[in-house]
């Protein structure tokens, strides 16, 4: 979904070629394979670059366009409105927490502006282990959090229910001085960030 609106695209990750093949126009002729397979079949192709690879894609008809980062702003930072109902890290030998997880991953809603609708595959890829991986009963909604010394990244959110995103932040347990969302929030969140 983008903007609420449903879109068919097409996501290319991590393209890469073994040293021992490199310099043999590999990447290149695969990347033009899967866009003249698909560019009449979708919407739109699109990827997360690697900065190096700026000019490889841009030969390829690929534009550069603005990323954004979403920090929560100061005045909300810290501000814990429920210290009896907070999340706890999900143990990957908890089937139960597992299978809801899975479940709500395949049916449940979108916390982002753009953002799957059929996001098992990747986001099972990313949360295989389940290492972070929250659930905080009181709400019924998971969270992928990423703690990088004082900053807590919100990777992802998985939920069955909507739920107030300000209301999700104001349930983290986890110290942190600094917020930032791994994705682009809908815009009744918006207030909520610095961008």
């Amino acid at each position: 979904k983008y903007n609420n609106e449903n879109k068919k695209y097409i996501q290319i990750g991590t393209v890469m070629t073994s040293y021992s093949f490199r310099n043999r126009s590999l990447a290149s002729k695969l990347m033009k394979y899967v866009i003249e397979e698909y560019k009449d079949k979708c919407d739109a192709i699109y990827l997360f670059g690697d900065l190096k690879a700026l000019e490889f894609y841009k030969k390829l008809g690929f534009t550069v366009i603005n990323q954004y980062r979403y920090n929560l702003k100061k005045e909300y930072i810290g501000k814990i409105i429920n210290n009896k109902n907070q999340f706890i890290k999900v143990n990957k030998d908890n089937i139960s927490l597992k299978n809801l997880f899975i479940e709500y991953i395949k049916k449940g809603i979108s916390y982002g502006n753009f953002e799957q609708i059929n996001r098992f595959g990747l986001t099972m890829f990313y949360c295989q282990y389940f290492e972070d991986v929250y659930y905080i009963d009181s709400l019924d909604v998971f969270v992928v959090l990423e703690l990088d010394n004082n900053k807590l990244i919100i990777k992802s959110i998985i939920g069955k229910n909507d739920v107030s995103l300000e209301e999700i932040i104001a349930n983290i347990n986890i110290p942190y001085s600094y917020l930032e969302l791994g994705f682009t929030p809908l815009e009744k969140d918006m207030y909520l960030f610095d961008c």
